[in-house]
């Protein structure tokens, strides 16, 4: 069973109370699947002190998948990641590949798409992502091979 989770992490440590819209007092929990969630943190020192989240979740819009044996044959790097907006991507076992490169965003969203011909064993390229919003984004690579994707951190 291929299942997708999503942990979702209040940053506060175990000095302050957690109240998660599940009944979960943890500092995490884990999400297997789309809706609404909410939490409460107050500092247990002073316990008027409060302040809530809320995060929808949704997995309609994002359905990683990646073809194991060929993500085996090749190697990926992004850096920085997390990134300002500048990446620089590095890929390795591509060569006389056309590889089709899609960056989506958490709403499912295609910001960016580039077809990359790949005749070397290695190919390197940048990519701009600084005027898009904060946030995860998926890079899909894509050729007659297989498939790939990746996670990258937008924090400017």
């Amino acid at each position: 069973i291929n299942a997708q989770v999503l942990s979702l992490k209040s940053g506060y440590g175990l000095s302050f109370n957690h109240i998660w819209s599940n009944g979960s007092s943890d500092t995490s929990i884990n999400v297997f699947s789309n809706g609404i969630f909410t939490l409460l943190v107050s500092n247990k020192n002073a316990p008027r002190c409060a302040f809530g989240d809320t995060i929808e979740v949704s997995y309609d819009a994002i359905c990683v998948s990646v073809d194991e044996k060929f993500a085996a044959q090749t190697n990926v790097s992004y850096f920085p990641n997390p990134t300002n907006g500048l990446i620089s991507a590095k890929i390795e076992g591509f060569e006389n590949l056309e590889v089709q490169m899609r960056i989506v965003s958490m709403r499912g969203q295609v910001v960016r798409q580039k077809t990359w011909n790949v005749n070397d064993a290695i190919y390197e390229d940048s990519i701009d992502l600084s005027l898009e919003s904060d946030g995860i984004y998926f890079i899909h690579l894509s050729t007659k091979s297989g498939s790939v994707v990746h996670r990258i951190s937008l924090n400017k």
